[in-house]
């Protein structure tokens, strides 16, 4: 537990003391590795007429291998952004200060998605899981935006008006815009949405889990 120090010189302070991560980098800007990512997952669609079916009720119109192929990361064709994926989900869990030796941070599930014009994500979360997250394989400044819901909002009591902006203490929600080659990670407890996607561009991603787990139990 982290205890309270008082200030020094007794000045005031105001601390943030339960902030919640978003982890947000940039994997690679290899314009040929995302290309071919963009064909394996095509491929993958192409090859699963069990998920197509599926995502016709589950997933409006858009597709996920997530209700049949959701262990992609097993896959030998995208095991190069798995490893990637996990370099990147080691240091924001050590950075929340996790252990990721024993047991190991491992991809728990990896699934591949292709949101296009009139798709979208209600708000949900990811049980039992540590890191959520998304690699954009193919996204641009018009892409549906990925938000999240501050998991405080339901017990506020009072929401006066007079505020002169929005803070760190205020906001209600938070959205971050894809890019080709970003990844996006944030604790799997945390609400979120994808927002509408509005143009004809297909946007692909990989989205996946990770879980302080031995390997034998991926």
């Amino acid at each position: 537990m982290t205890k309270f120090s008082t200030p020094e010189n007794n000045k005031k302070a105001m601390f943030p003391v339960f902030p919640v991560p978003i982890y947000i980098n940039r994997l690679t800007d290899d314009r040929e590795f995302n290309q071919a990512l963009v064909r394996k997952v095509e491929t993958l669609r192409n090859s699963d007429p069990e998920g197509v079916e599926i995502c016709k009720k589950e997933y409006r119109t858009g597709y996920t291998s997530f209700f049949s192929r959701n262990q992609i990361q097993k896959d030998a064709e995208f095991a190069e952004i798995a490893g990637q994926i996990l370099r990147h989900g080691r240091c924001f869990a050590r950075s929340m200060g996790f252990s990721t030796e024993n047991p190991p941070l491992n991809l728990t599930t990896m699934f591949g998605t292709i949101t296009v014009k009139g798709c979208y994500h209600e708000v949900h979360r990811h049980r039992n899981s540590l890191i959520s997250g998304t690699y954009y394989v193919s996204a641009n400044k018009t892409s549906a935006r990925i938000a999240f819901l501050d998991p405080k909002a339901g017990f506020r009591m009072h929401e006066p008006g007079g505020q002169t902006g929005q803070t760190i203490f205020s906001n209600l929600e938070f959205s971050v815009q894809p890019q080709t080659g970003l990844i996006v990670m944030f604790p799997s407890y945390l609400e979120h949405w994808v927002e509408m996607q509005q143009n004809d561009i297909p946007r692909v991603g990989i989205t996946f889990n990770l879980d302080l787990v031995s390997d034998e139990d991926c």
